[in-house]
């Protein structure tokens, strides 16, 4: 049997603010701590069905929000049209 690779996270909101370069986080607030991801749940889409399925972004926030994976350590959550991060699932290890 394949042993599943899971990445534990913790869901943080975020407070940014817009500079010259971009946005800069200027604080954040825990939402949850432990949260788990199996390496084929690391989606973009699947990342948004949960936060919707825990009740953290509205049914409202489809086509409104970005998932940026750009980052190793960190998953934005981030408005579509701005790219202000407004969630982010940071990487515990």
């Amino acid at each position: 049997m394949k042993e599943l690779d899971y990445s534990k996270f913790k869901l943080v909101s975020i407070d940014a603010w817009r500079d010259c370069d971009g946005w800069s986080w200027n604080n954040w607030f825990e939402i949850e701590d432990d949260i788990y991801f199996s390496e084929d749940s690391l989606t973009p889409r699947k990342i948004a069905a949960f936060l919707r399925k825990m009740g953290v972004l509205t049914e409202q926030s489809k086509g409104q929000i970005r998932v940026d994976m750009s980052c190793d350590e960190c998953i934005e959550i981030q408005d579509k049209n701005t790219f202000e991060p407004i969630f982010a699932l940071t990487q515990l290890h």
